[in-house]
């Protein structure tokens, strides 16, 4: 993880005008987290988590739009 970090951190002006969408894959299928209410979810939709460029973060409808889908 630090070294994700590391990158991100080097990179911040090339990300601030850049999409960066950011994936992984389901979570874990077995054992007491995939009993909780969260690793339910994760098993069905694993993580995305999107960067809008700097620019377009003020775009209300914008911003608007991708929390509604993200509740989708």
């Amino acid at each position: 993880d630090i070294q994700y970090q590391q990158f991100f951190e080097r990179n911040r002006k090339e990300f601030d005008d850049s999409f960066v969408f950011f994936m992984a894959d389901h979570g874990l299928r077995f054992g007491w987290y995939s009993r909780d209410s969260i690793g339910r979810r994760d098993v069905n939709n694993p993580m995305l988590m999107i960067a809008v460029p700097r620019y377009l973060r003020k775009d209300s409808v914008l911003m608007t739009n991708l929390q509604q889908n993200s509740h989708q």
